[in-house]
């Protein structure tokens, strides 16, 4: 019995198993290529900043749907605990995102100094999208960690098998 009251065969619970491994892919992927297109490091760099934390928070998106998709295979297999742990990394992100995003809008005013008079329109539509979409994966982020804390109480140590209650009435 899977999570969401569904009967699974064996072939389908390995299937929904391999996933992970997939989906774990999706989440690493977007960080190994921020770190590959934005070597060396260099933090004392304001424009590196904004085009490094730009990056970060546009990659984010693929994260979020990796941790869902983790979730969703959770849940169909009846995995608490590994719903727990998405919910504490959906938690993780959203502190990351808050944190990224303000470094970002900071270090954005500060390099709109720079940037030229007629690329800022640009610059700063860039600049907003970035902000808004952050702020929007911050709500999504939070509610993932949420929800998902909330549906692994109860399934955590228990291998996700619940017990039916008293049926009255019969």
């Amino acid at each position: 019995m899977s999570g969401f009251g569904l009967e699974l065969t064996e072939r389908q619970r390995t299937l929904l198993a391999a996933l992970y491994p997939v989906l774990l892919l999706l989440i690493i992927n977007p960080f190994l290529e921020i770190f590959a297109n934005n070597w060396p490091l260099a933090f004392d760099d304001p424009r590196w900043r904004v085009a490094f934390l730009g990056a970060l928070l546009g990659a984010m998106l693929p994260v979020l749907m990796g941790l869902a998709l983790i979730a969703l295979v959770a849940g169909l297999l009846g995995q608490g605990g590994a719903i727990r742990a998405v919910a504490i990394a959906a938690f993780l992100v959203a502190l990351l995102l808050m944190a990224s995003g303000m470094m970002f809008g900071l270090d954005a005013l500060q390099v709109r100094r720079m940037v030229r008079v007629d690329q800022r329109t640009g610059f700063d539509a860039a600049s907003f999208k970035t902000l808004f979409m952050t702020a929007l994966m911050i709500i999504v982020s939070a509610w993932l960690g949420i929800r998902g804390w909330a549906s692994s109480r109860g399934t955590v140590g228990k291998g996700g098998s619940r017990k039916d209650g008293l049926v009255v009435g019969q």
